[in-house]
């Protein structure tokens, strides 16, 4: 039997993920027992370690942390056998256990890990966390056992969740969160603040894992002219924190019969902050690369007119959306993004926003994309009223063109 092994998150520089994804591989059972789950986090986790796998999740909710969005994203996978919510009545005491086992029950065989990390991207990211990874054989089979007998004691007390009609419920007495409604404000300006005064506590220096998630089963070849597009043959999850990975926009009015398209500037007025280190750097004091820049758009290579994009919204992957640069006698000089995505289950994008909100639920909001790899980018939505908020997290603020009446976005 293999020996086991201890991971530090951000100290040794192994990926705990791409660890554990490999030492379970041959198992399709399991137990996952966390206090916190978060959609990026459920993300990572289901698209690299549980490919192929029944779990049975133990999730600890009313504590401020574990969100709707993470149970939606966890039931649409259907890679669940059970999931159930535990909740101690009191946030001040919490389900706290973090538990990672995969077993062949047939065999008295499998893989176990206990340690800090819980089912966000902080913990299997950006946090410092500790994991020890054992293997199990005959010998001490007992503590998957062990696991299993304790956590079987609590089902009866769980909210056993079967559908995303009961997340509503649970959203509305307070026991989840909802990602929607709350900004990220990183800590950057904080950490930027202190390290300028003189006597600064030292900080200590971390190294950065960055997981490449799992292909899908199958994938397609697609030319630059098809019009369907295909899941990213390499999807690698991307911290909050990474510098300029996000970007906002102020909607408005949106064009477009169904309000879908967001017009892209080439060039962009800078409004706040130095654009140098990031995407957009022109090497200009007041303007700025557009934001079509954003998505990969080469504005040097005058060939490159169109540009087909993968968008993940609410847990699902909707392919087929286009950047274009119109031409003809309708084209107005700007390149557009029209949100037009159908997913695998021939569900359109647009049927999705409709299901949100009657009439055009782009128009009037704050919209963000965070790029998760190349041509593959997580769309969220927000109320136009949180763009305050929006500003002062932003690193670099612009407007979506040359003037100062454009509309604004920014770099988180």
């Amino acid at each position: 039997m293999l020996s086991p092994k201890i991971f530090f998150q951000r100290l040794d520089g192994v990926d705990f993920v791409s660890e554990l994804a490999k030492a379970s591989s041959n198992y399709n059972e399991g137990i996952i027992s966390v206090a916190f789950a978060r959609k990026n986090g459920a993300d990572i986790i289901c698209n690299n370690v549980l490919i192929n796998k029944k779990i049975i999740f133990f999730i600890g909710i009313n504590n401020g942390v574990t969100s709707k969005q993470a149970l939606e994203y966890l039931i649409a996978k259907d890679i669940h056998q059970d999931i159930y919510l535990v909740n101690t009545g009191s946030s001040q005491q919490i389900f706290h256990p973090k538990v990672f086992c995969f077993y062949d029950d047939s065999l008295n065989e499998g893989v176990l890990s206990l340690g800090s990390s819980n089912l966000t991207s902080g913990g299997f990211e950006s946090n410092i966390e500790a994991n020890i990874l054992l293997y199990i054989d005959h010998s001490n089979w007992d503590l998957i056992q062990t696991i299993a007998t304790n956590l079987n004691i609590i089902k009866a007390d769980c909210i056993h969740l079967k559908n995303k009609d009961q997340l509503d419920d649970l959203l509305k007495n307070g026991l989840l969160e909802d990602e929607s409604k709350k900004i990220f404000v990183p800590v950057r300006s904080s950490i930027t603040q202190s390290a300028r005064l003189p006597n600064a506590p030292p900080k200590i220096k971390l190294k950065t894992i960055i997981k490449s998630q799992k292909e899908p089963a199958s994938k397609v070849a697609v030319s630059p002219t098809s019009k369907v597009a295909v899941s990213p043959t390499s999807k690698v999850a991307v911290s909050p924190t990474s510098k300029g990975q996000v970007i906002w926009f102020e909607t408005k009015r949106m064009t477009g019969g169904s309000r879908n398209i967001l017009d892209l500037s080439m060039r962009s007025l800078i409004e706040k902050g130095d654009p140098k280190g990031t995407i957009l750097d022109l090497d200009d004091s007041k303007f700025m690369l557009g934001t079509v820049c954003f998505f990969g758009i080469d504005l040097s290579n005058t060939s490159h007119k169109r540009k087909v994009i993968t968008l993940e919204f609410d847990g699902i992957d909707y392919l087929g959306n286009e950047i274009l640069f119109p031409e003809g006698d309708n084209a107005n000089g700007t390149w557009r993004l029209q949100i037009k995505g159908v997913s695998d289950n021939n569900i359109k994008i647009t049927d999705a926003f409709r299901e949100k909100e009657e009439g055009h639920y782009l128009v009037e909001k704050i919209i963000t994309f965070t790029k998760i790899s190349e041509d593959y980018y997580s769309l969220s939505v927000y109320s136009e009223s949180e763009i305050v908020k929006f500003r002062s997290a932003s690193l670099l603020l612009g407007r979506n063109g040359v003037s100062k009446v454009a509309k604004q976005f920014g770099l988180l």
